[in-house]
């Protein structure tokens, strides 16, 4: 793998790849500007754990185009989930993650993008989402966080899920402006909201 530091920015033109072991790509300090060029491609594959993961710090990818029909490419293959912020057992605060102007396309056999103790935004994309959990989650178990959120405005949204299409445990999903289409293939909830306080101990 590559290892950059914290601050760094990446300028991707043409296509390019990420194949994983692990997280394909992972910040735990320190932030990373992904700047994806006019018809770029950035395919990442993650074999044992997740797509992308801000576990802290802030990791921002943004496409350069003129419409939602020329967008740069970002294409998400992860064994667990494709796209992931915080980190459930840590109890600190989870890194962020902004999407901008991208044609996202996510296969995970877990969930599709969850934010835990941390917020997850996308704007002016495309957003296709393939899981074999849930496709858009929330989930948080304690107060550390309680900015912690999923937002998506004007966005073409497609999920196929084996369990929920959108679910919230303890956050908040906020879908402003978008054009949605949910399948449920296991005829779990479309949408289905959850609210929990964290056993003693957890």
């Amino acid at each position: 793998g590559i290892i950059l530091p914290a601050g760094a920015t990446v300028i991707v033109e043409g296509k390019a790849e990420i194949l994983s072991e692990y997280n394909g790509i992972w910040t735990e300090e320190g932030d990373l500007d992904i700047q994806l060029k006019a018809g770029a491609s950035l395919e990442i594959a993650s074999i044992y754990e997740n797509g992308i993961w801000a576990k802290n710090g802030d990791i921002t990818i943004t496409g350069e185009a003129d419409s939602k029909d020329n967008l740069p490419k970002l294409d998400i293959y992860a064994y667990e989930e494709g796209i992931l912020t915080g980190d459930e057992y840590n109890w600190l605060p989870g890194g962020s993650i902004t999407i901008t102007s991208c044609d996202i396309d996510i296969q995970a056999e877990e969930d599709g993008i969850q934010a835990t103790d941390g917020s997850l935004t996308i704007t002016d994309s495309k957003v296709k989402i393939i899981s074999d959990s849930d496709a858009l989650l929330v989930e948080c178990y304690s107060d550390i966080n309680p900015e912690n959120k999923l937002t998506l405005t004007d966005c073409d949204i497609y999920i196929e899920a084996y369990d929920e299409g959108i679910q919230s445990y303890h956050g908040d999903i906020v879908i402003t402006d978008c054009d949605t289409y949910i399948d449920t293939t296991a005829d779990e909830e479309g949408i289905y909201t959850f609210t929990a306080n964290a056993p003693d101990g957890y």
